[in-house]
């Protein structure tokens, strides 16, 4: 299944995968998903967070983005506010995927233990996209 809806930050290069992040940001009137890992629940995820973006209720467009490697984070982290959830207060190890909000804002976190099915990931950008 392609992934039309999100995007694939690439483990092997950090740089890239820090300049293919700001771009995302830096875009206006995004909502978006991040899914972290590369596992099975991850790739159920990524698969859910893309059916989920393809809509726009609000209006407002919706992106996943899909970071296999957590030890991407520390390069990314910095292009993200503090929301309802802090910025560095963010476990990737322990999160499945986390939501950041119109203005860059990380508004909501699901945990590994959390079935990352439809209703959740629509939750994410839904939560997300209220800030």
């Amino acid at each position: 299944m392609p992934l039309n809806n999100t995007t694939i930050l690439p483990s092997d290069s950090p740089e890239e995968a820090e300049q293919l992040f700001k771009s995302l940001i830096d875009e206006k009137d995004v909502v978006c998903v991040i899914v972290f890992g590369n596992d099975s629940v991850a790739q159920t995820a990524i698969k859910n967070a893309d059916v989920r973006a393809a809509l726009s209720p609000a209006g407002f467009k919706r992106r996943a983005v899909w970071m296999q490697s957590t030890g991407l984070w520390d390069n990314v982290k910095s292009y993200l506010k503090n929301g309802a959830v802090k910025v560095n207060s963010i476990d990737p190890a322990n999160l499945i995927a986390i939501g950041v909000s119109l203005s860059d804002k990380v508004e909501m976190e699901m945990p590994t233990s959390k079935t990352p099915d439809f209703i959740a990931m629509e939750f994410a950008f839904v939560t997300s996209s209220k800030q």
